[in-house]
C-alpha cells in the first residue's frame, strides 16, 4: 500500500517546526551566554547580540530577551514595515480614510505635485478606451493606475510602439494590444496618454526613484530602458549622497548618471505634504528637469525580498524613524489639506 500523501507532510512540517524551535532555542543559549561572558568587552557584547538576533523576527521574541528588542532593534524590518503599514491602511479604509493605496491614481498623483510646484509631463488625453486614445508621436500611453509597468507603451510614431515593460517594438497599437490579452483594462476607460518626456538621444528618460521616509531619502534607484542587447530594465542604486550601494535582486546594472540634488527636494516636498511615513517617488530624468511620474507606496520588489539583509535593516530603522516624526507632527497639530484636496 502506497504512504498517505498528507501523512508524509505532515511528518515533514512537523520535523521543520521541530529543526526552527531548536534553532531558536540555540540563539536564545548563545544570547545568554555573551551576557554572561566577563571576559567581552561592553562593545563586543553588543556587536555579538546583534549579530546573534539580526535574523529574529517579532514573532521570535521570548521573555528573557524582551529588553533587548530596542536596544539591538530585533524584527527591524522594511519588508514587516511595508506589510504592516498595508494591513493598517486596510482598516483604516473600513473608518473612511484612504491613505496612499497599492494603486494609486496618477491622475491624482499629478494633480497633487503640481499643487506643491512638482514639473509634471503635459497630459493629451484621459479616461479614454485603449482605441480611442489618439496617438501623438512622442507620447506615452499607460492605464490610469497599475504597476510593474503593465501597459505602458512609448509612441514613437503610430507605426513604431515600444513596450515599457519587455522593451519589444511593435507596428501598431492592435500589435501592441496583444502583451494584455485578457486583462480587463483593455475594455475599461482608464486610458491616458501624455507627453514623452525624453532624454540622450531621443529616447525615454531615465527613470529615478526616491525611497522616502516622511521627508528623509533613503534610497535612489536609477533605471534605464532599452539600451542593452535584450531589451532588459537596467538598475544603479544610490544612497542621497550619490553614492553606489548595494541593493539586492538579480537584476542587470550598469554605471548610471547621478542626479541633481534637487531631485531630492522635490521628493522631499512631496513626502512631506503626505500623512504616511514611506512613499516611493518616481520621477522622469529630462534633460532640462525630472517630471513626476508617479508615487508608489509599496514597492513590489522590496516587498518579496529583493533586497539584501542589511537594505532591509536600513530601511526599516528608516521607516520606523519616519513613523515616530510623522506621529509627532500630527500630534503637534500638522495638516495635510494638500493632500486630501488632491486626493478625494
Amino acid at each position: 500500500m502506497s504512504e498517505d500523501p498528507h501523512k508524509r507532510y505532515s511528518i515533514a512540517i512537523d520535523e521543520a517546526n521541530n529543526a526552527h524551535r531548536q534553532a531558536l532555542s540555540n540563539i536564545w543559549k548563545i544570547a545568554e551566554s555573551i551576557k554572561s561572558d566577563a571576559s567581552l568587552t561592553a562593545e563586543v557584547k553588543n556587536k555579538l547580540l546583534a549579530e546573534a538576533f539580526s535574523r529574529l523576527s517579532m514573532k521570535d521574541i521570548k521573555y528573557t530577551i524582551l529588553d533587548d528588542v530596542v536596544a539591538h532593534k530585533i524584527g527591524v524590518s522594511f519588508r514587516d514595515s511595508i506589510s504592516h503599514t498595508r494591513h493598517t491602511k486596510s482598516r483604516m479604509k473600513k473608518l473612511g480614510y484612504v491613505i496612499a493605496p497599492a494603486s494609486n491614481d496618477k491622475l491624482k498623483d499629478r494633480k497633487f505635485a503640481k499643487r506643491l510646484g512638482i514639473a509634471v509631463p503635459e497630459t493629451h488625453a484621459t479616461g479614454k478606451y485603449l482605441n480611442d486614445l489618439p496617438l501623438h508621436e512622442n507620447s506615452v500611453i499607460k492605464p490610469v493606475a497599475g504597476d510593474s509597468s503593465k501597459g505602458v507603451y512609448h509612441v514613437e510614431s503610430t507605426q513604431r510602439i515600444r513596450s515599457f515593460r519587455t522593451g519589444k517594438v511593435y507596428t501598431s497599437l492592435g500589435e501592441a494590444k496583444e502583451e494584455l490579452q485578457g486583462a480587463k483594462i483593455l475594455q475599461q476607460r482608464v486610458w491616458v496618454e501624455e507627453e514623452a518626456v525624453l532624454g540622450a538621444q531621443g529616447l525615454p528618460a531615465h527613470d529615478l526613484k526616491v525611497y522616502m521616509f516622511y521627508g528623509e531619502p533613503g534610497i535612489v534607484q536609477e533605471i534605464r530602458r532599452g539600451h542593452s542587447e535584450d531589451k532588459a530594465l537596467e538598475f544603479c542604486h544610490y544612497d542621497p549622497k550619490g553614492n553606489h550601494i548595494r541593493f539586492g535582486g538579480i537584476r542587470k546594472t550598469f554605471e548610471g548618471n547621478g542626479f541633481h540634488p534637487s531631485l531630492l527636494e522635490a521628493a522631499k516636498t512631496i513626502s512631506l505634504a503626505m500623512p504616511t511615513p514611506f512613499v516611493r517617488v518616481d520621477f522622469h530624468a529630462g534633460i532640462k528637469t525630472h517630471y513626476l511620474g508617479e508615487i508608489t507606496a509599496h514597492p513590489g520588489g522590496t516587498a518579496v525580498g529583493e533586497i539584501t539583509d542589511s537594505m532591509d535593516k536600513y530601511l526599516g530603522n528608516m521607516f520606523l524613524d519616519a513613523e515616530a516624526r510623522l506621529f509627532v507632527d500630527m500630534l503637534n497639530g500638522k495638516q495635510f489639506d494638500t493632500y486630501f484636496d488632491a486626493y478625494k
